[in-house]
């Protein structure tokens, strides 16, 4: 919290800040930030920073003193983990598209952090990769 009593947001080694008069706020215009730098790096084929793991029971405390937790959601984690895989195996979009049989439109929007894309259609995907999409549900803290 800062000296007016919002909450200021910034990620270290990335620009970018924006704040909230709650916690809860501000954690989702955390996330919103953090996902619009993340689709930046992308769209520039931009490494992306590695995450920090933090092992939370609950997000509304501080996981050190001042400084509070933000997560993306899993549809979005399964993104970036496309777009690595993508990376690391030096395919682009339009190759993507061709190896799944989707649109350019729909192998963008794969990518795009803000839509709300199929499981399937990312699974699809992951498939055509060389990979299997495996999910854990782990019982929560």
């Amino acid at each position: 919290m800062d000296s007016n009593g919002s909450y200021l947001v910034t990620f270290p080694g990335l620009s970018g800040a924006t704040f909230g008069a709650t916690l809860k706020d501000a954690q989702a215009h955390g996330r919103n930030l953090l996902e619009s730098i993340l689709m930046d790096r992308m769209a520039d084929r931009a490494d992306l920073p590695e995450s920090k793991k933090v092992k939370l029971q609950d997000w509304s405390k501080p996981f050190k003193p001042g400084y509070y937790a933000i997560s993306i959601g899993g549809l979005s984690q399964l993104k970036l983990a496309l777009y690595l895989e993508m990376r690391a195996k030096g395919i682009r979009k339009a190759k993507l598209a061709r190896l799944t049989g989707l649109s350019a439109t729909q192998v963008d929007r794969l990518l795009n952090l803000k839509h709300e894309s199929k499981l399937e259609l990312l699974e699809l995907a992951i498939v055509r990769l060389g990979l299997k999409l495996h999910l854990t549900l782990v019982k929560a803290a």
